[in-house]
């Protein structure tokens, strides 16, 4: 191959490479409805589904979770039907235990938070975010609200390792709870 062929096809091949790179994102949005509830979420991953039982402020309740993994966090959203008039006080509840599981004992003055309009939820909501410790003492920001309508309660979080600053990157933060809706 000559040498004009050759410096017309190496950077014809850093084009490509960085082209299909481009087409590979690390967060792959895509929108997910929540099992047996009113909840749309964006997801930067395909997420895996579980439910479980927890107690909510005295009430054994069912939580369906949508969760995943994708640049270095993972995104959940949950909905919990609590069948009670006091969905203020379940939603309480429920901050207070995810909040102890990242050693964070309450959401103080310290605590950063935004201001969020959600579709279909009337009041504005307020996302949180912390930095935290996982079980094993390991940081973690957490970023994270909790909301109701009628007797279900909702949770969006995302959970992620130290990235280096003391806010989640908007690309991660910004997509994730701009997208939920409620229908």
């Amino acid at each position: 191959m000559s040498r004009l062929c050759a410096g017309f096809f190496i950077p014809l091949a850093v084009v490509g490479a960085l082209f299909l790179a481009a087409c590979n994102p690390s967060l792959n949005w895509r929108e997910v409805r929540q099992k047996d509830g009113p909840m749309l979420a964006l997801m930067p991953c395909k997420p895996e589904a579980s439910s479980r039982t927890v107690n909510l402020g005295g009430q054994e309740v069912l939580m369906n979770l949508n969760n995943c993994n994708a640049a270095g966090a993972t995104f959940l959203v949950g909905t919990a039907n609590v069948q009670t008039t006091d969905t203020a006080l379940a939603r309480q509840h429920w901050q207070q235990a995810v909040l102890a599981n990242i050693s964070v004992p309450a959401v103080n003055a310290g605590a950063k938070t935004r201001d969020i309009a959600i579709a279909g939820v009337p009041a504005v909501q307020h996302v949180v975010s912390v930095t935290g410790k996982r079980a094993g003492g390991e940081a973690v920001q957490f970023a994270g609200l909790w909301f109701a309508q009628g007797t279900q309660v909702f949770h969006a979080a995302i959970y992620a390792e130290r990235l280096g600053t003391d806010a989640l990157p908007a690309d991660m933060v910004e997509p994730f709870f701009n997208g939920l809706k409620l229908q």
